[in-house]
Order: structure tokens, then sequence, then C-alpha cells
């Protein structure tokens, strides 16, 4: 199911870029005008993040969550389900941007109606991988691929709730086009994506470079500097959102707006700081893993690896 998910996700940002440099030459030759070109990169920018970024971290997670933990998905039926949702609400919930009187109505309430939906993905991938680990629970409290998968599934489940609770008519109309669409999507991509892609690299990494690695202080530092500076960044900028909506609503005017908002976005700025020492210590990861950790062969599953001979 994981190579379903990855084969959309590389098959969209392909036909995505494609269709943003087709954009892009349509407004050098033929002067297109200046809405339609906006609305189609709104489009472009939602889509990226739905199909592109949330398939291959659905992708990464059924990937590596089974062989994490040395079994089987609980149930392939529920992730080929988990597969379709997404594959018919990812696209749709990018008509949502699309809010101009020249847009028939319909489409932007089918693009918030899927962006809702979007939790019906999240919620089946959750349960179906948890389910996964059932009787591997304490793996969950060490530094490896396990610990790293679940709280990107936390981080999965949070993005889709927020993006629902968004695409609330009430709620759009007090944070929409404010911060608050970057605090989420920071969930997503520092949060979700970012520690799946973690755990995939701390699984794989000693088995490509066959080498012998217990992960350590290293491990533990990339865990939770990318949980801390996600969760500290997301929430700054969210809350700075909800703020900003709340000062235009009183007519602010536009400088004092920005005054306010400078301490949410020096708290986000610090998070992101986080997420920076959490690639350092990923480089430095693979550093150590090369040059100085002991060489090992890795065997086929359900046999024991050896140490390398002649090293």
């Amino acid at each position: 199911v994981s190579l379903w998910f990855a084969a959309i996700a590389l098959l969209s940002v392909l036909g995505l870029m494609t269709l943003n440099a087709g954009l892009g030459l349509l407004e050098l030759i033929l002067g297109l005008d200046a809405l339609p070109a906006a609305l189609a990169s709104a489009f472009i920018e939602r889509a990226m993040a739905t199909v592109w970024l949330l398939g291959m971290a659905y992708a990464t997670l059924h990937y590596i969550v089974p062989r994490a933990v040395g079994q089987p998905l609980v149930s392939g039926g529920l992730a080929m389900l988990t597969w379709l949702t997404w594959l018919a609400l990812a696209p749709a919930s990018a008509l949502a941007v699309l809010v101009d009187p020249s847009v028939p109505f319909i489409f932007t309430t089918l693009g918030a109606v899927a962006t809702m939906l979007l939790i019906v993905p999240a919620a089946l991938a959750v349960g179906n991988l948890v389910a996964t680990m059932q009787g591997r629970w304490t793996l969950l409290f060490g530094t490896g691929a396990p610990a790293l998968a679940i709280v990107s599934l936390a981080f999965l489940l949070g993005t889709s709730l927020l993006e629902a609770i968004g695409a609330l008519r009430g709620v759009d109309a007090l944070v929409g086009g404010t911060e608050w669409h970057a605090g989420v999507w920071i969930w997503g991509m520092y949060g979700a994506f970012t520690l799946a892609v973690l755990a995939l690299a701390d699984h794989a990494l000693p088995r490509m470079l066959r080498r012998a690695w217990g992960g350590g202080f290293l491990s533990v530092a990339q865990l939770w500097l990318v949980f801390g500076g996600a969760t500290i960044a997301g929430l700054a900028l969210m809350g700075g959102g909800l703020a900003e909506g709340s000062l235009l609503a009183q007519g602010t005017a536009a400088d004092a707006i920005g005054a306010e908002l400078m301490i949410y976005r020096a708290i986000a700025l610090a998070g992101f700081g986080l997420v920076a020492l959490a690639g350092l210590a990923m480089i430095t990861t693979m550093f150590l893993m090369y040059t100085s950790a002991r060489p090992i062969e890795y065997a086929a599953p359900g046999q024991p690896a050896t140490v390398a001979a002649g090293h």
C-alpha cells in the first residue's frame, strides 16, 4: 500500500510542477490575467500540501511501521481503504482555496467538505498502524523508528483535525488569510512528514551503510527537537492567526497588528531553530554511523545478522 501512496504522490508533484511551469509560460506569452493565475497558483500550493506532502507521509508510515515493529499490517483492506479515501479527498480539498465570485460556490463548498473529511483517512491510518504495534508497546518508549513513527502519526491526526476545524465557515471567516494556515502546515511538514522521514532513516540507514547503530543521545535529540520545534512553531503561528483575525475584526490598524504579532513570530522562529538543530543532529548521526560504528552484515529477515568478515 505504501507504494500506491508514493506513486500517486510522485505523479501529483510531477503534474503540479508541470502545471505551474505551464502557468508561467502562459503568463509570459499570452499575458494571462492576474486573477486566473492567482487562483491556479493557490490551487497548486494547496494540492502540493494535501497530495504530495500528506501522500508521502502516509507512504512512509505504512512502509516503516510494520518493519520497525517486526509485525505485518493488521489489515491490508483497511490500508487500501485509507488510500482510496485519501485519493478521493486530497485533490478535492484543494478546491477550497478558490474563493472568488467568478468560481461557482459549489466548488469551494466541495473543497471545504473534502478538507473536513480528510480526517477520515488519517483516523483509519492511525487506527491501523497503532493496532499493528500491538504487543510491541515498549518500542514506543525508546528512541528508534517506532517512537518517531508514533509521534508522526499524532501530528498527522492533529493536522487533519486542525484542517477540518479551519474549513468551518465561521472559523475560516476569522482565520482565513492569517498565519493560522502556516501553523497547520508546519505541523504537517515538520511534524508528520519530517518525523516519518526520520523514522525511515533510523530504520534504513544502518542497513544501507551496514553499520551497527543504536542511536543513543543523538536519536533522542532528533525526536525531541523536531517534536518541540514543530509544536512550538505551529502553535505560535496558529495563535498569531487567531490574534490577527480578532484584531482585524475589531478594525485595528495594520501597524498595530504587526506589533502585536511580533511575539508570536519570535516564538515561531525559536521553534524553527529547534528543528534546525534536529537536522544538525541527523547529519552528525550519519557521519558517526559511517565513520565509527561497527561494520555488520544485515541478513535476510528471520536470520541473525553477523559481523562483516574482514573488518
